[in-house]
This record gives C-alpha cells, sequence and structure tokens, in this order.
C-alpha cells in the first residue's frame, strides 16, 4: 500500500496512516471487501511499529471506515461510497470547528483564521 510518512511533522505517525488510508477509501481507491495489508506487513512496509498500525486500524474501525475480522485481516466496510464521504465530511466538519475554537481561545481572529486556511491549502492541493 502506498502510505508516504512524515515524521517531521507533528501529527501522530497512525494518524498519518490513518488519514491515508480513509483518503484512499474515500476515492475509490480501495474499494468496499477489499483486504488490508496485514498489521505486521503494513508496520514493516512503513518501518514502524506494529503498535502504530494497530492504532491505525483500530481507529478507522471506530470510524466505520474497516473491518476487522479475527484471525483474518482488517477489510474495507461494505458501506458505499457516499456513505464514506458522509462519514468524513462530518469528521471534517469537526476538527474544523475544533481548529476554530482553539483559534479563537488564541486569541486568533476569524479572518486570520480563514487567512491560514487559505495559505495552507495552498500547499496541500497544489
Amino acid at each position: 500500500m502506498d502510505i508516504k510518512l512524515k515524521k517531521t511533522v507533528s501529527m501522530p505517525i497512525y494518524e498519518q496512516i490513518m488519514m491515508q488510508i480513509q483518503e484512499k477509501i474515500v476515492n475509490g481507491n480501495l474499494e468496499s471487501g477489499q483486504m488490508l495489508p496485514s498489521m505486521r506487513v503494513l508496520a514493516r512496509d512503513l518501518e514502524v511499529s506494529i503498535i502504530t498500525t494497530k492504532r491505525a486500524y483500530e481507529e478507522l474501525e471506530k470510524l466505520g471506515y474497516v473491518v476487522m475480522v479475527a484471525g483474518k485481516g482488517c477489510y474495507v466496510s461494505e458501506k458505499k461510497p457516499e456513505t464514506f464521504q458522509t462519514i468524513y465530511r462530518k469528521e471534517l466538519a469537526n476538527n474544523i470547528k475544533s481548529m476554530m475554537q482553539q483559534a479563537k481561545n488564541s486569541g486568533i481572529s476569524y479572518e486570520d483564521f480563514l487567512n491560514e486556511v487559505k495559505e495552507q491549502g495552498g500547499k496541500v492541493y497544489d
């Protein structure tokens, strides 16, 4: 599985793994019912601890993106692509609300917050 980790960013490795798998599911690059690499194989390929991949898979399962079957592996949930998009948007909205509250608590104006979003968005979408 093509996952790129950035060890220099503040985001935990398990979250980076989780977000990239989420993206692949939402975009249809991973299809319903498709088996994901085992935690051990993914950990070896990414050169991270198996605990890291286990946490990423567990979080994805909590969110409904994957289903873990004891002794058989981890599979993309059988939900329809629109359902994944809905889940992802709700999660995104919650993250934005949290970031806005942090900005407000830090004394950052709404306009400055939006400017920062635009600046960072330009870097991500390029």
